[in-house]
């Protein structure tokens, strides 16, 4: 759910020699921060190049050589599973409970949701939903730490701190809940011109 590329409380800062690396994709320009042991940050969702480059740090470089992990991410806006959730992450969180809430929301499968308060209970901290809130409130690494399969009490759709904010989590609630096999490059394209994509 976190966008913003500063520190922020109960995110652990980053690592340096980090590289940003910029692509296209058809929810929106998106943005992965790597250093040698991980993924940092993910940006997504920005409505086009200037927005994005106005949420990078001042004076960063930037990459547009594809990978990998970026054809992935594209793939996935392109309606194509991906679960993320062996991909390495540097991203660091302060205390155990909130190292214990990132490994058990990356254990939510594509297609599924949980709750606030049932990721306080799989945690063993049934009480603490609000705290679990926090945790998506700062998540860096969004996709990679799935923040938005994570609901409110009785299905509200709760925060997302994405540009496009919560019509892109429900857009990608919406993405993962149909069968890639029935879509068709036409209805791709028109969810991405919904969140201020580029038609292509």
């Amino acid at each position: 759910m976190g966008q913003r590329p500063t520190s922020r409380e109960g995110v652990g800062r980053r690592p340096p020699e980090s590289t940003w690396t910029v692509f296209d994709t058809l929810f929106g320009w998106t943005a992965l921060e790597r250093c040698d042991a991980g993924v940092l940050r993910v940006l997504i969702g920005c409505r086009s190049k200037h927005e994005l480059s106005a949420a990078l740090p001042a004076g960063v470089a930037v990459s547009f050589d594809q990978d990998l992990l970026t054809d992935r991410i594209q793939n996935y806006f392109a309606g194509m599973p991906d679960e993320f959730d062996e991909v390495p992450l540097a991203a660091t969180w302060s205390t155990p409970f909130q190292r214990t809430v990132v490994r058990a929301l990356r254990q939510v499968r594509y297609g599924e949701t949980t709750t606030y308060g049932e990721l306080a209970r799989r945690v063993g901290r049934p009480a603490a939903a609000r705290a679990v809130g926090q945790v998506m409130a700062t998540n860096p690494v969004p996709l990679l730490v799935p923040c938005h399969r994570v609901l409110g009490a009785g299905g509200a759709l709760g925060g997302f701190s994405a540009p496009t904010g919560i019509a892109l989590k429900k857009r990608l609630l919406q993405l993962e809940a149909r069968p890639n096999v029935s879509r068709t490059l036409s209805d791709l394209r028109d969810v991405g011109v919904a969140l201020g994509g580029r038609r292509r």
